[in-house]
């Protein structure tokens, strides 16, 4: 399966957290290529063609990964090309955010996805609500329709593991460097359950706070 990393220097909350050291790789992005090929998915690089995102060329050649630059503020429409390109019917877009995927969760969406015809599978309630970390959006081309992923039949454990802020990367980077890209989901779920989650539970809070401030504001702006 043809896995798109959605990439891109430009972040805001954590500045060019896609190059930070991490683990035994040199970066994070590094480290998510390595673990997709670990898992036997085909990464691909998609990214801006901002020249801020030129870096990213030379991590795809020193990686011998394919790479796509497409428009800058429309992430579906630069998936899209990047499927076109390489001739993808099928694909999965998985966030250099999340760089403790778990590989099940991709496979199981995929799956689903194609046995019921969707054009676009999301990721289920729990993984967006707590920012688990624990996979991307499935797409096949030529489909109609969308939905989200059912919840699995693991229970997982609500450890914040997306990497948005300098508290995530403190934990994410320790794991990283105890366990290496190509550890289970399941033992980094167990692990990440010690004292270090504690740093960066105030910005599950702080996001859910923002979330339902933009949704009251936009129902009294639908109202007026």
């Amino acid at each position: 399966m043809k896995t798109f990393i959605i990439v891109r220097t430009a972040s805001v909350r954590l500045p060019k957290k896609c190059l930070l050291p991490f683990g035994e790789c040199q970066t994070v992005l590094e480290h998510v290529i390595k673990r997709c090929k670990t898992f036997n998915f085909e990464p691909v690089i998609c990214t801006t063609l901002h020249p801020s995102d030129d870096i990213l060329e030379e991590i795809a050649e020193d990686e011998k990964v394919k790479i796509y630059r497409g428009v800058i503020d429309n992430v579906e429409a630069r998936l899209i090309g990047c499927a076109r390109k390489f001739k993808a019917a099928a694909f999965h877009a998985l966030d250099c955010d999340d760089p403790f995927f778990c590989p099940e969760e991709i496979y199981r969406s995929t799956k689903t996805m194609l046995l019921r015809g969707l054009h676009k599978l999301g990721p289920t309630q729990s993984s967006t609500e707590y920012a688990l970390g624990m996979m991307g959006t499935s797409y096949a081309l030529g489909f109609e329709g969308e939905d989200i992923l059912g919840e699995s039949a693991h229970v997982y454990r609500k450890w914040r593991l997306t990497l948005d802020y300098q508290e995530d990367y403190w934990l994410l980077a320790t794991l990283a460097r105890h366990h290496g890209y190509n550890a289970s989901r399941w033992i980094i779920d167990e692990q990440a359950g010690s004292p270090l989650t504690v740093i960066n539970q105030f910005r599950m809070k702080e996001w859910k706070e923002k979330q339902c401030r933009e949704t009251n504001s936009l129902n009294i702006a639908e109202t007026n």
